[in-house]
């Protein structure tokens, strides 16, 4: 033990040692910080697993007449040797973030911060949960969970303030992301499993109501502990003006794409089971029994379709007046997940068909009518969202022609559709052709091989449709060749990708940015715009002003 600290100690005395003698950048540095921050990181975990262990004994006098020599042996270890060890790194480590600006914008320190504020907040968000559930009546009180709640809570809300200290507002945090993200599915998750448990426990002929039962409380608890963490980072973090892209990216792929994602798989599920029970051949008559059995798929509805409402609001906000790409990016990606729900029904209808033509050759398996309804399912929760969407993208083609066909969110949807398309048929037609020859050399070539090949067929003949209605998109897209920018525009200033993009879309001009390392305050998208749209010069240098955006032309300066 003691030789150990020892090493530990002597190998932080060379470290800082090195850093006087040898401040000179390089790899060296980059090495040195790697180690120094791994250990840091490790010291900050050991201290905080040792803290929690010897802290639940003390919460928890029970646990103190346990014999458990080896755990409490451990933790005080933990405890010994993480305390002092961070101690000397943390002096160490504020030492070289005063004496040279880079430190703190190293990647090292980046990926340092992030993986202790992340565990930090996952074990916080976990011990809380544990103690609403407890809080609720639905399970005996944890003292674990409390000092969980406390040690990795202290050091969750340490980290966060380290990082606002020695970063900036715009470098990216992808570990709050992870973290937003994270909430967002505690939450989504307690609300679905809130709401399949309400239904559980309004059915008649239910033996106990689900909505007091252990598992809807830690829903709740879910919920709770999951909306508020996540409600605090939007506030706090991410909704830090302007909104970063990787935060409205966050909103588009998250929040719009996951929600979206969820409420139209629980939409089919539940709308496919009661179209089963009413006309197709269900496993039970009794409609409360598929009720029940549809209550996971309401509850994912019901989450999905608040969490992309809620998303779509505050993208909405974030954004112009004008259509800019991340708005583009939600609208594209719905109509992708629609499309992807009308291309499933079209490989389920067709398998349909031809289950029907075969159906005296199938031996087990479900009815064709089943299959049937499945497609039917498909297309009422694909098809009116397809329409609704793809009418406001006609909408914004007709308003901005060249800036809505040239959006690389349109571009990335039609080739990935195209690619996508491609490899399923090719694919399809592979086990066709090969299910076709087997039987042909096994001399039971007939309906049976039509029944083998029914859904590569599906595929192919689902993914020709598909492809064949967005081929006139493609072919119109590229017809209209929007017009190379004839204006030069250099910003000097904060870097803020989404103004960058929104600019660059609204004046159809080449922008570079030379950021700044002072802080500045955020780009004004609109009142740059409107002051370089009054300018007759093609090269134009805009930067920021005490009172709005300055642009300045062959020596002029107009604001």
């Amino acid at each position: 033990m003691i030789a150990t600290i020892a090493v530990v100690l002597l190998a932080i005395l060379v470290l800082a040692r090195a850093r006087h003698r040898a401040p000179s950048p390089g790899a060296g540095t980059t090495v040195r910080r790697f180690f120094q921050y791994l250990l840091l990181v490790a010291m900050e975990g050991v201290l905080a697993v040792g803290a929690t262990g010897v802290l639940t004994r003390l919460l928890d006098r029970t646990s103190l007449a346990v014999d458990d020599r080896v755990g409490l042996a451990r933790d005080l270890a933990f405890i010994v040797v993480g305390a002092p060890t961070l101690v000397l790194l943390a002096v160490l480590t504020r030492r070289q973030l005063r004496a040279d600006p880079q430190e703190a914008r190293s990647t090292a320190w980046a990926l340092a911060l992030g993986a202790v504020e992340l565990t930090a907040a996952v074990v916080t968000m976990q011990g809380l949960q544990d103690l609403l559930l407890w809080l609720f009546g639905g399970a005996t009180l944890d003292a674990g969970a409390g000092a969980r709640v406390l040690v990795w809570g202290a050091l969750w809300a340490a980290q966060v303030r380290l990082d606002a200290r020695t970063r900036t507002v715009g470098e990216p945090r992808p570990h709050r992301l992870a973290v937003a993200v994270l909430a967002l599915w505690t939450a989504a998750s307690g609300l679905a499993s809130l709401v399949a448990a309400a239904v559980e426990g309004l059915l008649p002929h239910a033996l106990l109501a689900d909505v007091g039962t252990p598992a809807a409380l830690r829903a709740l608890a879910a919920l709770l502990v999951g909306t508020s963490v996540w409600g605090l980072l939007w506030r706090s973090a991410l909704r830090v003006p302007p909104v970063t892209v990787a935060g409205r990216a966050y909103l588009v792929v998250a929040g719009v794409g996951g929600g979206t994602i969820a409420a139209v798989v629980g939409a089919a599920v539940v709308l496919d089971r009661l179209l089963v029970w009413w006309i197709g051949t269900p496993s039970s008559i009794d409609l409360m029994d598929t009720v029940r059995e549809s209550a996971s798929a309401i509850g994912a509805l019901v989450a999905g379709l608040v969490v992309r409402q809620v998303h779509v609001t505050l993208l909405a906000r974030t954004g112009g007046p004008r259509r800019d790409e991340p708005q583009r990016i939600a609208d594209y990606a719905t109509t992708g997940i629609a499309l992807a729900a009308i291309g499933a029904a079209g490989v389920v209808l067709t398998a349909a068909l031809l289950e029907t033509v075969t159906q005296g050759l199938a031996l087990a398996g479900p009815p064709a009518r089943n299959t049937l309804l499945l497609a039917c399912t498909l297309l009422l929760v694909g098809g009116p969202l397809w329409a609704v969407r793809w009418q406001g993208i006609r909408a914004a083609v007709a308003a901005d022609p060249v800036g809505e066909r040239a959006s690389v969110a349109r571009r990335v949807l039609l080739v990935v559709l195209f690619g996508v398309v491609g490899l399923a048929a090719v694919g399809a037609l592979i086990v066709a052709v090969a299910f076709t020859f087997d039987d042909l050399v096994s001399g039971r070539l007939g309906l049976g091989t039509l029944r083998r090949v029914r859904w590569a067929m599906g595929v192919v003949v689902s993914g020709g449709v598909v492809a064949a209605a967005h081929w006139r998109v493609f072919r119109a897209d590229r017809a209209v060749s929007p017009s190379p920018p004839t204006r030069q525009v250099l910003l000097v200033g904060p870097m803020d990708a989404t103004a960058l993009a929104a600019l660059t879309g609204r004046l159809h001009a080449h922008i570079d940015l030379v950021p700044t390392a002072e802080p500045a305050p955020g780009w004004d998208v609109d009142a740059i715009a409107t002051a370089i749209e009054a300018q007759q010069a093609t090269d134009v240098v805009v930067v920021p002003g005490a009172d709005g955006p300055q642009v300045l032309t062959r020596g002029r300066a107009s604001a």
